[in-house]
């Protein structure tokens, strides 16, 4: 099992953060405005507040497109764990399947709905400190409630998830079903939000 998520929160930071890269607006010639910043246009304008689009290889990106990618991705994988069917999205691991009650349990700390106790208790027993554990958990707990649910969030809880998989080493041979399915929701989270981008 390995940090493949490190390469994909990369992009994601780029679409949280609000930076804006200015380009030099040419010279004026005869009779042009003299605006030479961003032109504000009803677009950009959310809740009366300016807030500019980022590009990306000329392509806009905007913060509500990525949340309305990530709103998406969790109302499909929802029902996946709902079914018991989420897919497992982890290479080479011998886990054909996640146990259902697996997946019950992930979807009700993901809404912020059950007690992350077995969770917590099934990942710490891959890590050295106890504590990366609680922190992923944390991140993960109320995810995908619509109050909270954005990628900024998501983020968190993808670099909570890369400081466990940093510190597992070689417990990682044989992962856990609760870890498994944890990557599987992360890596699913993080492939749509990356697509919207």
């Amino acid at each position: 099992m390995k940090n493949i998520l490190k390469r994909l929160s990369i992009g994601l930071t780029l679409g949280t953060s609000l930076l804006v890269f200015a380009i030099p607006a040419p010279a004026q010639t005869g009779n042009a405005s003299d605006v030479t910043g961003a032109i504000i246009t009803t677009g950009d304008i959310a809740g009366g507040a300016f807030a500019p689009s980022l590009t990306r290889s000329g392509t806009r990106i905007s913060k509500a497109a990525l949340l309305l990618a990530l709103r998406q991705a969790i109302s499909i994988i929802s029902a996946q764990l709902a079914q018991g069917t989420l897919p497992v999205a982890v290479p080479g691991v011998a886990i054909a399947s996640i146990p259902n009650t697996v997946q019950q349990t992930l979807l009700a700390v993901l809404t912020g709905t059950g007690d992350p106790t077995a969770l917590e208790s099934a990942i710490a027993s891959l890590v050295d400190d106890p504590a990366l554990a609680a922190e992923l958990v944390a991140a993960l707990q109320g995810l995908f409630d619509n109050t909270t649910a954005s990628p900024a969030n998501l983020l968190a809880a993808v670099q909570a998830y890369n400081a466990v998989i940093d510190a597992s080493g070689s417990a990682l041979s044989n992962p856990s079903p609760e870890l498994v399915a944890v990557q599987s929701v992360l890596t699913a989270l993080v492939s749509a939000t990356s697509a919207a981008q």
